[in-house]
């Protein structure tokens, strides 16, 4: 069975339960799938197997069209993914240096930089921040 003939049906069943014309309201899911066969079908062709007029036809076609340009246009930006993680490390020039700085950024976007600090003493500090276990 073809894909008009099987909506054909669906909308017969349904309009010899419900109503026909004027006030009955038919499902946008079968409105849908009325305007798809649009695609593959004449517009002649699908009126006359699904019994609707011209107007209504083209209205759902129209409306179908409006709905999909503004899904379209409320579709999120495509934003660059944050590494996992980022360690940046430099090591002092000079006598007077305080020590290495080490900064770490979490996925969250949360930095935490030490300065001066021997890193292999704070390395529960340093765990807790980069498992986001904390608020820093």
């Amino acid at each position: 069975m073809n894909e008009i003939t099987k909506v054909g049906k669906m909308f017969h069943r349904w309009q010899s339960e419900h109503g026909r014309g004027t006030g009955y309201h038919i499902p946008e899911e079968m409105k849908e799938r009325a305007v798809r066969l649009l695609e593959d079908y004449t517009p002649d062709a699908v009126t006359r197997e699904l019994r609707l007029g011209h107007g209504t036809l083209r209205n759902w076609k129209l409306k179908s069209e409006r709905l999909q340009r503004v899904r379209e246009k409320q579709k999120p930006v495509a934003r660059a993914k944050k590494p996992v993680e980022f360690i940046e490390v430099s090591t002092p020039i000079g006598v007077n240096a305080a020590g290495p700085t080490i900064e770490w950024e979490r996925r969250d976007g949360c930095r935490l930089r030490l300065t001066g600090c021997p890193a292999m003493e704070l390395s529960n500090f340093i765990d807790e921040f980069l498992g986001g276990g904390g608020a820093i």
